[in-house]
């Protein structure tokens, strides 16, 4: 009894200090928003927003499975999809925009006014093409489905990626 408590013990504390080690070389920072990020494969980010990556990882996993549904014909699982995906984009806006402490300091501020008609624009887009795929959805038609998914791809995501992800 007394070994095998021993040897647990052995265990626990070397992992212990793997994970201690890891967390003090990592090459990973994780940090609020603003803080420089950097990982092996890029280097250094500057003022890579971590909020930005939440809901952009949100909305990446809301298509995927969008594309899933179609493949599948779950029609109501795409239509479900398609609505969280028009309630990320509100729900982004909404926190950078409109509940941002960043945007409150400056009362004016002319390049912020232009990134958020801008953003706005994009989210109108998203709503848009959330609407066509959903009619799409409804109709059953698997090829007016897939031109509308497409539509949603390029006039909103990549519209919006070719723009700020330089």
């Amino acid at each position: 009894m007394g070994r095998v408590t021993t040897v647990k013990m052995g265990l626990v504390s070397f992992f212990g200090i793997v994970g201690m080690l890891n967390f003090a070389i990592s090459n990973h920072t994780f940090g609020s928003e603003g803080q420089i990020i950097t990982h092996e494969q890029t280097g250094k980010h500057e003022g890579v927003n971590l909020p930005v990556k939440t809901f952009t990882r949100d909305l990446e996993h809301a298509v995927n499975n969008i594309l899933e549904g179609i493949l599948k014909d779950d029609f109501n699982y795409i239509k479900q999809e398609a609505d969280h995906i028009s309630e990320k984009s509100k729900s982004m806006f909404i926190s950078f925009f409109e509940n941002s402490n960043r945007f409150r300091k400056v009362e004016e501020n002319p390049a912020r006014d232009i990134q958020k008609k801008d953003f706005a624009n994009y989210v109108d887009e998203i709503n848009k093409q959330v609407a066509s795929l959903k009619k799409a959805a409804d109709s059953q038609d698997s090829d007016q489905l897939l031109s509308a998914f497409t539509g949603l791809l390029k006039n909103a995501c990549i519209n919006c990626h070719t723009k700020y992800r330089k």
